[in-house]
């Protein structure tokens, strides 16, 4: 029951300080290709981190495919699409807890609108898809990204869900 509210107070704590290493850059040169990179440098540090995470616990538990370690590095990038900031983050997760409607209800389409970056943040599965494919990932890649937030549909999506949500 706790499970949850605690992996996201040491996320947010982790996210006040993001650090990247040498071995996190290795990472990106091994798995992306340059246009790749660029996208995942748009991504604020904390999401940098936190990708970077993702995708070593993608390979601490032995996953190899580079596919699948590419959807971890670039999994959240929809989220810099927008001036998504810490309280839009804490109000979508809180919402989403509350009811996850109220996010999706809330959010809005509209750039200039204060409500853009919980559009952005509910829909940046989506929207990181759409970015990645211009970036020139695969299909697979692709629908990890679009899915990764939601119920998976295979057990690449599974994997990828639970380094992203549960760090193993």
């Amino acid at each position: 029951m706790l499970a949850k509210p605690l992996y996201r107070a040491r996320q947010f704590f982790v996210a006040l300080r993001p650090r990247v290493g040498p071995e996190d850059l290795a990472l990106l040169d091994r798995y992306l290709t340059p246009r790749q990179r660029e996208l995942f440098r748009r991504m604020p540090l904390n999401d940098q981190q936190h990708s970077f995470k993702v995708a070593r616990r993608l390979l601490a538990v032995g996953h190899d495919n580079s596919e699948l370690l590419q959807a971890g590095l670039l999994h959240d990038v929809g989220k810099a699409l927008g001036p998504v900031r810490l309280w839009h983050r804490v109000a979508s997760v809180l919402l989403a807890a509350i009811r996850p409607t109220l996010v999706e209800r809330i959010g809005s389409r509209d750039r200039q609108s204060w409500r853009y970056p919980i559009y952005v943040m509910y829909n940046h599965g989506r929207l990181g898809a759409e970015a990645a494919r211009e970036a020139g990932c695969s299909l697979l890649v692709l629908r990890l990204i679009q899915e990764h937030t939601g119920t998976p549909k295979d057990d690449l999506g599974e994997a990828l869900r639970r380094a992203d949500t549960e760090g193993y």
